[in-house]
């Protein structure tokens, strides 16, 4: 029997979808012609190379990253899933709430504890546990995964935090990974990895809006990259991913970067008006660094606050599935402003009634 998964999507028709955090901006045509022509070249009619050589090199480029080394996969989900099996460690330490099914996942873990360490998250405000509370969840071999910007809070841990847990998982002989899903769709300081036990799990498919072109990579030098790829099938990329985000890297960088940067900009011009707006209404709305925001809304909870957007024309993501978050909260995507506007109108419509 299937397990239940939330994860935004599924809007109705007629109504616009402020559920998945993507690329604000419209595909441009070289995009959609860059596809169009992997396809008529028939790629999805042979294996890719096993040896995903290529594929790397196309990470690497597009992430930025290019002095280190990556581990790459069908979107950064599939890698977050594979590490705890392959790597068998004997904790993981997630800072909630955050991205990912290891609620669900961690039943086939094995001897793998989970711990779940929230971040304070209250009165639009969002505050990280300090680095050394998780020290004693941390043993030889242990994990700390964080995502920032964070999902779905949009809040971008310091510099200076990254680094402490860097050191701390360094001391304790323990891996950081860092899931950098939304960095490129940010104009928070990237976080570069210094130590072989931190990576950064990375993944285009939301900077450019292409969530169906599943691509990811771990990245960094140490030996989680080898464990992984002893683990993996030969093909983890399909023949169509393949071709488009390696020709991406070869003939498209500038292109991409410029709608990955042009998306950042634009979300970083949105967001504070949709803060203000919501706020107004006497929202509680949680200041972002990229392409979503978190709204509570006390006393109008889900379903029923979804299925009232939804009459107005917008489809919004019920975020009570995120740990440590109830049925008053949603996450709302930035999109262009008209669609910001008639988001605000939305919850203007809602909250005042009829």
């Amino acid at each position: 029997m299937p397990v239940a998964r939330s994860h935004g999507g599924g809007a109705p028709r007629g109504t616009i979808d402020f559920s998945v955090p993507r690329n604000p901006l419209p595909h441009p045509p070289w995009l959609r012609d860059l596809l169009a022509s992997c396809i008529e070249e028939g790629v999805y009619s042979r294996y890719p190379s096993p040896g995903l050589e290529e594929e790397r090199r196309a990470a690497l480029t597009l992430s930025g990253y290019t002095d280190l080394d990556a581990y790459v996969a069908n979107g950064s989900s599939d890698i977050l899933a594979l590490l705890p099996l392959a790597a068998k460690p004997p904790s993981i330490v997630f800072l909630e709430p955050t991205f990912g099914d290891h609620g669900i996942q961690s039943r086939v873990w094995g001897p793998t504890r989970l711990y779940r360490v929230k971040f304070m998250v209250s009165r639009g405000r969002v505050e990280p546990p300090p680095p050394w509370s998780l020290e004693p969840l941390l043993h030889p071999g242990s994990m700390i995964v964080v995502s920032s910007p964070n999902n779905p809070t949009g809040y971008s841990l310091s510099y200076e935090y990254l680094r402490a847990l860097e050191d701390l998982t360094e001391d304790r002989g323990s891996s950081l990974i860092i899931d950098v899903a939304f960095q490129d769709l940010s104009l928070a300081p990237r976080f570069r990895p210094r130590r072989e036990s931190s990576y950064v799990l990375w993944s285009p498919t939301k900077s450019l809006a292409t969530p169906g072109l599943r691509f990811g990579a771990l990245i960094g030098w140490g030996p989680l990259l080898e464990l992984l790829d002893t683990a993996r099938q030969p093909w983890p990329i399909g023949g169509v991913e393949s071709c488009f985000y390696r020709r991406l890297a070869q003939e498209l960088l500038d292109e991409a970067r410029e709608y990955m940067s042009a998306g950042a900009r634009l979300a970083a011009r949105e967001a504070p008006r949709i803060v203000r707006e919501l706020s107004s209404l006497g929202l509680e709305v949680y200041p972002t660094s990229t392409v979503f925001l978190l709204v509570r809304h006390p006393g109008m909870p889900h379903p029923v606050m979804q299925r009232m957007l939804a009459t107005r024309g917008v489809w919004v993501r019920d975020a009570s599935s995120f740990y440590g978050l109830g049925p008053e909260y949603s996450r709302v995507s930035v999109r262009l402003p008209w669609e910001n506007r008639l988001l605000v109108d939305a919850f203007r419509g809602v909250v005042n009634g009829p």
